[in-house]
C-alpha cells in the first residue's frame, strides 16, 4: 500500500509538472495571421447588353454576399485577339461601362481579386455586334 502511495504521489507531481510546463508557450500561434489562399466566389449571372441611347456596351454581373474581404473585379474585352483593361485594377462595382464595343464578337472576362490578391476563375459573356459600313463602300 506504501508503494501505491508513492506511485500515485509520483502521478500526480508529475501531472502539476506537465501542467505547469505545459500550460505556457513563448510562440503562441496567432489565428489572425493565417495565410489566405482562398479564392473569391466566381462572378455569377454575367450578362452583357447594349445601350443604344449612347451605343455602350454594358456589362454586369449579380452581387457578391460571400467574401467579406473582396477587394473588386477586374473586366476585360477582346475582339479579334486584341485585349483592351476596361477596369485593370480590382474595384467594388457590378457593372461597367464599355464605351466604345467593336463590330465582331466581343468577349467580356470577369474575375474577381480579394485583399490577399486571390483570383477567381474568369466568368464570360459575349456581345456581338455587326459590321457597319458608309455609303460608296458597297460595290453593285
Amino acid at each position: 500500500m506504501a508503494n501505491n502511495k508513492k506511485i500515485l504521489v509520483g502521478i500526480m507531481l508529475l501531472t502539476v509538472a506537465i501542467m505547469a510546463t505545459g500550460c505556457s508557450d513563448s510562440n503562441p500561434v496567432n489565428v489572425n495571421d493565417a495565410i489566405d489562399t482562398a479564392p473569391p466566389a466566381t462572378p455569377y449571372a454575367v450578362r452583357s447588353t447594349i445601350d443604344y441611347t449612347t451605343g455602350a456596351a454594358v456589362v454586369s454581373w449579380a452581387v457578391d454576399t460571400v467574401d467579406t474581404d473582396l477587394a473588386g473585379y477586374v473586366v476585360t474585352r477582346e475582339n479579334k485577339g486584341n485585349v483592351v483593361d476596361l477596369v485593370s485594377n480590382p474595384t467594388l462595382v457590378y457593372s461597367v461601362q464599355d464605351p466604345d464595343p467593336q463590330p465582331g464578337i466581343n468577349v467580356y472576362s470577369v474575375y474577381a481579386v480579394d485583399q490577399a490578391g486571390n483570383q477567381s476563375a474568369v466568368q464570360n459573356a459575349t456581345l456581338t455586334l455587326a459590321s457597319t459600313h458608309t455609303d460608296g463602300q458597297l460595290s453593285h
